[in-house]
């Protein structure tokens, strides 16, 4: 039986006993100290593949996380921004202001 990138061999003798040869999704091989889950199912990962599956996809949500806080930030960086140009615009009318009351 054949499934995507994930490979298991079956074959029976006559007294009805199955052994399964697993291999790895990513890397082929078929010996590890444990077997992990990944993208096409529960155990279908060695254990060095598991590991850097984990990994990657924990710098992914990590990532995505830091992007929301990038874009909160970058909002607030604008109001600001939106804030210094008031107040350069009342800065302005005010020295036009006394200018003509002095003049």
């Amino acid at each position: 039986m054949k499934s995507n990138k994930f490979t298991i061999e079956e074959s029976s003798n006559g007294g009805g006993i199955s052994n399964e040869k697993k291999s790895c999704a990513i890397c082929g091989t078929s010996k590890t100290p444990l077997w992990r889950s990944g993208p096409a199912g529960p155990k279908s990962l060695c254990n060095a593949c598991g590991i850097r599956n984990r990994k990657k996809r924990r710098t992914v949500i990590r990532l995505m996380e830091l992007g929301r806080e990038v874009m909160l930030q970058r909002s607030t960086a604008e109001n600001q921004r939106l804030g210094e140009e008031e107040q350069a615009a009342v800065l302005l009318m005010a020295l036009s202001y006394a200018s003509s009351v002095y003049a």
